[in-house]
């Protein structure tokens, strides 16, 4: 008998630990990653308002070699001043320098889906949108664009995703074509189930199987279509 009871308490123990959205463990998880995509959406908002555009994708060097990520300009409008000013800016995210800051990720860019111990390594779910080819989105290389030279209007173009199944480098330039997050069908099962996508207005998205097809509504800026929620 008291095996039995045993039994089920390590049953109930193992259900409880299972990532299922009814537990209060996935919908704290769920929020904070939505609060953390929100902030860097507000970031880049901060950056626009400064600068007059948003920041292009990464900086590159006089021979127009990548340096680092958008992640990393936009540390001033994260209340991140004092770590953006320990860069050295004119170096590549994988200088021995630069590498050193990688452990010091803001709180914005990591995943709660990560352990604890782990957060240190430096891995953000958190990606552009960035087509390198067209030129279709507002993030993209070099050079940023302005809210008034987006012609499908504000609101209706998505800027960064949250996608905690695949983990990048804060600072290294590493984002997602657009073709890319578009295809992506071995979606993770075990955190959102799909994406989370922040548009130039702050607002986040949150798109899986059943609404997957809406996305392409979020990827350029000049594909005339409008999302039914921003109407």
């Amino acid at each position: 008998m008291e095996y039995g009871v045993i039994v089920l308490i390590l049953a109930g123990l193992a259900y409880l630990l299972l990532p299922s959205v009814s537990t209060p463990r996935w919908i704290a998880n769920e929020f904070e990653l939505r609060h953390n995509l929100k902030m860097v959406g507000l970031a880049l908002q901060n950056y626009h308002d400064t600068y007059g555009s948003f920041p292009p994708s990464y900086v590159v060097d006089s021979d127009g070699q990548p340096l680092y990520s958008w992640r990393v300009l936009v540390l001033p409008f994260m209340e991140e001043s004092e770590l953006y000013d320990q860069f050295h800016l004119d170096e590549p995210w994988s200088s021995e320098h630069n590498q050193s800051l990688m452990a010091k990720i803001p709180q914005t860019y990591q995943s709660p889906y990560v352990p604890f111990k782990e957060k240190s390594d430096g891995m953000t779910p958190i990606r552009g949108i960035v087509d390198e080819h067209e030129w279709r989105t507002i993030l993209r290389p070099r050079s940023g664009i302005a809210l008034d030279e987006i012609p499908d209007g504000v609101g209706n173009t998505g800027l960064a995703v949250a996608d905690p199944a695949h983990l990048v480098e804060w600072t290294k330039p590493e984002d997602i074509d657009p073709l890319a997050l578009l295809v992506l069908g071995d979606l993770d099962v075990t955190t959102l189930n799909g994406v989370m996508v922040v548009d130039e207005e702050g607002r986040v998205h949150q798109f899986d199987q059943n609404n997957w097809r809406d996305l392409v509504g979020l990827v350029y800026f000049d594909d005339g279509r409008i999302l039914e929620e921003a109407r």
